[in-house]
């Protein structure tokens, strides 16, 4: 008896083939059984994901490269390429290049860090300040040089050391962190200005200098007092303490009598702390605004002594692999020679390591993890508390509800599984992690019941894209989708489509002509744009391109962009387009004024036309796959079963292709009243297509895009 099956919505994503008989599971209802370059639209339907537009070749194809956010505020957001010992910038689509030639070196000018130069017809990116009298052709150490315009700098990271990276951001401050070199800050103070600077540990303020102590009055000098200053400054951070001075004091101190202290006025200290030590430790014995203070034998309270300098990352072996903030303190964690080791900077002193004895609560803070094993510290994410990622377990650091101090802290595990080396991802509420050795992927959140953090496995349900897999890197973009992207090992790129709130999970898996190496993603205006290096076999070379996944533009078919590494040309109408080289000798498909033109070989940089056309984009054809489960009608699962008749519900789309499987397809017709010589408008609402029937299936469904066109079903 003919019975009709209505699917409603995708949300489940692709589900693994050993799920393919489970119509039991509740997500059986919104599973599909293939979804490839398809996503899932949180609200239920899917469409064919948009195309890569081509932005530049990495600066040496031969080796790997990693692209890291950077977002200072709205406006000013970047991707960052990092590279076999350089760095360089991409905004807003395209790689950023000096405004024009810098002036010409002076050997007579003394230039700062970051000042660009031109000598000997190249540009040159000075790398110290101070840099007075340094040829830029012959002084490497002070300078160097760049490709043309490209703003680039140098960095210490080798190819091999770019995916262990850790890094965190402040502001237009990144601090990165990688076990082989000292933990750095990458600065930006403008489009093409930017530096990387190793961390000076120690106090924002200097110590005062030249302190004096006179004693005067004094009827016997029989007793050492000792004294030490330090400078406040507004924001109330601490110098050191300066070089102790001494005065022979009377052990049986008299009215009058006193000691006179004074030093030399530190700049930007607000106000000066002064201790005293009487048996071997230091007290504090009062405040002064200038740069004297009378002791009249005052007794030092020793529950408040100046700070003592640490610095625990000084030498190679010390120095930290993982870094995050976390309330109002950095930490760092992680080091060669101890792994489980973290230590907080003090309150908002974020290069400050310096304790006190007794401790103080603004005080730099170390602690271990104590446990079966000692495991590594990989990854430190602050939220309500600190979530701690080792390679065995997964702990929280809380101080409940007073302030994060040496004395209030606890750390309590939540989980054994551990977490990989691949950065964890924020999702508002919600962290996403992969575990150390399958690569799958769980999400953690607090939850009230068991007062900690819990989460679920995200890839069950698709457990066939992660068997013999590893992740190689992954990034969230909120906007529009809520879309996880992540990159394989073997090139693939996955996306996870998560909307926890309303339970929401379902992957598909994305291809191309190439391989997929790395994502980033980054606020761009109202979208999270997505950013991937792709290693690509151009004219039998192999390169390595920056493409940014295009905006998807559904609503007017001149828009449309569905090619890979793609380029578009808006102007006068042309037949022949150029400037393609990063495409030679590749077969492309082109979107020519809304019409589909196949069998374009790029030659000399250049296609041509069968026809003129004002709006074109050209790139690399991709096929995009969607194929229903069995159709969950009860008591027929694993029965023959066989569809004849098929409605879509799309929404501005066109050029869809359907049938029982992907060798007996039919193309959806749509072509209504357009005039001749217009393209094919984009079709919204509901289209039955006649599909023949077969009884060698079990009633599942194939659709393809194999077009550049849009489609969302």
């Amino acid at each position: 008896m003919p019975q009709r099956v209505v699917q409603p919505s995708f949300t489940g994503g692709e589900l693994a083939p050993s799920l393919h008989k489970r119509s039991d599971l509740a997500k059986y209802s919104s599973g599909l059984k293939t979804c490839l370059n398809f996503f899932c639209h949180p609200h239920g339907g899917i469409s064919n994901r948009a195309g890569f537009e081509f932005i530049v070749e990495t600066k040496d194809s031969s080796k790997a490269s990693r692209l890291i956010d950077f977002q200072f505020n709205a406006d000013d957001t970047y991707i960052l390429e990092f590279g076999d010992q350089y760095m360089r910038v991409i905004r807003l689509g395209a790689q950023v290049e000096l405004a024009s030639t810098p002036s010409a070196w002076a050997s007579g000018t003394t230039y700062a860090k970051t000042d660009h130069v031109s000598y000997g017809g190249v540009n040159y990116y000075s790398k110290v300040d101070s840099n007075l009298g340094n040829q830029p052709d012959i002084s490497p150490t002070e300078w160097y040089p760049l490709t043309g315009l490209v703003v680039e700098i140098p960095t210490p990271y080798l190819e091999a050391e770019l995916f262990d990276i850790k890094f965190t951001q402040s502001a237009d401050v990144i601090t990165l962190a990688h076990k082989n070199h000292p933990i750095s800050e990458l600065s930006r103070a403008g489009h093409t200005l930017w530096s990387l600077d190793t961390i000076t540990f120690g106090a924002n303020v200097d110590a005062p200098t030249g302190l004096i102590a006179t004693p005067s009055g004094m009827d016997d000098d029989d007793l050492t007092y000792y004294y030490q200053v330090t400078a406040v400054d507004e924001d109330g951070k601490e110098s050191l303490p300066s070089t102790e001075a001494s005065a022979l004091v009377d052990s049986n101190w008299q009215v009058g009598e006193k000691v006179d202290l004074s030093w030399t006025a530190v700049t930007g200290a607000d106000r000066y702390n002064v201790y005293c030590s009487r048996s071997g430790l230091y007290g504090y014995i009062g405040t002064t605004y200038g740069t004297a203070f009378v002791d009249t034998n005052i007794s030092p309270d020793t529950s408040d002594t100046p700070p003592i300098a640490k610095d625990p990352f000084a030498f190679s072996g010390d120095y930290p692999g993982a870094v995050g903030y976390h309330q109002q303190r950095l930490a760092y964690a992680s080091t060669t020679n101890e792994i489980e080791k973290i230590i907080f900077s003090r309150i908002s002193e974020f290069h400050n390591l310096n304790v006190s004895f007794p401790q103080k609560a603004s005080d730099a803070i170390t602690m271990r993890l104590n446990s079966n094993e000692v495991n590594e510290v990989r990854h430190l994410i602050s939220m309500n508390d600190l979530i701690v990622m080792t390679s065995g377990a997964i702990w929280k650091i809380t101080s409940g509800d007073n302030g994060f101090s040496f004395d209030n802290i606890r750390a309590y595990p939540q989980s054994k599984s551990g977490a990989s080396n691949m950065r964890p991802l924020a999702v508002n509420e919600t962290v996403l992690y992969t575990l150390p050795k399958s690569g799958v992927v769980r999400d953690l959140t607090y939850t009230l019941e068991v007062d900690g953090y819990a989460g679920n496995n995200l890839s069950v349900m698709a457990d066939h894209m992660f068997r013999g897999y590893s992740m190689a890197s992954w990034a969230y973009a909120q906007e529009p989708d809520s879309i996880v992207w992540v990159v394989r090992s073997d090139g693939t790129m996955l996306g996870l489509t998560y909307l926890r709130e309303h339970q929401i999970w379902g992957w598909h898996r994305h291809t191309t002509d190439g391989y997929f190496e790395d994502v980033a993603v980054i606020s761009e205006g109202d979208i999270d744009a997505v950013y991937a290096v792709v290693r690509r076999t151009v004219n039998g070379n192999t390169v390595r391109y920056i493409e940014r996944m295009h905006e998807r533009i559904d609503d007017v078919v001149e828009d449309a962009f569905f090619v890979d590494s793609g380029l578009s040309y808006d102007g006068a109408p042309v037949t022949t387009l150029a400037g393609l080289d990063h495409l030679e000798a590749k077969s492309v498909v082109a979107l020519a004024d809304g019409n589909v033109v196949r069998d374009l070989t790029v030659t000399s940089g250049s296609i041509t036309l069968p026809y003129s056309a004002s709006k074109v984009h050209v790139g690399l054809e991709y096929e995009c796959d969607a194929a229903t489960l069995e159709p969950p009608i009860e008591g027929t699962i694993g029965r023959v079963k066989s569809a004849s008749r098929l409605i879509v519900s799309l929404l501005d789309s066109r050029g869809l292709w359907a049938g029982p499987d992907e060798d007996n397809l039919v193309e959806m017709k749509q072509r209504y009243l357009e005039a001749w010589g217009d393209p094919t408008e984009l079709f919204t609402g509901d289209v039955e297509i006649g599909i023949e029937a077969s009884w060698e299936n079990r009633g599942e469904l194939f659709l393809r895009q194999k077009d550049p066109l849009p489609s969302t079903i």
